[in-house]
């Protein structure tokens, strides 16, 4: 495994791109409306293997798919095969149903289903070779112990957005200095 690539060469994200739009083609064939292009990048990292993106308000939104080009590249075929409807399939259903379904809801599964493809959240593939992210901790207090949060919850707290107690104590966490 050693010579696993760990990233995707410039025809291979054209494949992808050209899979995703043959997708989009299938579903605007089978409801029977026009499905527009969705900008497809290449900057998924970690051990998901693709993402649906949709932000901003109704009119302004911005939607794209995000792939994992290490996962592309090691898993291409079966990658080929499950990721990309099923990132076609969010999109679909975002533009069919808004924001009210599921994300692996019924709605979500009857796509999948007028896909032909199985309707799994999770790709069971070997992800032991594929590069993983590490998130920056930061220590935490409360009266009875310290806890280490996550880049991700600390940032949050930051932001105002959320807060997090303690498990035993229930006391709101502070930041230690």
């Amino acid at each position: 495994m050693a010579n696993t690539p760990q990233t995707l060469t410039k025809a291979q994200q054209e494949q992808v791109q050209q899979k995703t739009l043959e997708w989009l083609d299938f579903a605007s064939n089978h409801w029977d409306r026009r499905f527009a292009e969705i900008p497809v990048v290449f900057d998924l990292k970690g051990k998901t293997s693709g993402m649906y993106v949709v932000r901003g308000h109704w009119k302004l939104k911005e939607q794209k798919i995000r792939y994992n080009p290490a996962i592309f590249a090691r898993h291409f075929e079966e990658s080929c095969a499950t990721t990309i409807p099923h990132e076609v399939a969010h999109h679909i259903c975002y533009e069919l149903h808004g924001k009210k379904a599921k994300p692996h809801g019924k709605e979500w599964r009857a796509i999948m289903l007028a896909f032909g493809v199985p309707a799994e959240a999770t790709c069971k593939l070997d992800l032991s070779d594929i590069p993983q992210r590490q998130l920056r901790r930061f220590e935490y207090i409360c009266d009875c112990t310290s806890h280490q949060l996550t880049s991700i919850r600390h940032n949050r707290i930051k932001r105002g957005q959320s807060r997090y107690a303690c498990p035993k104590c229930h006391q709101i966490l502070v930041r230690a200095c």
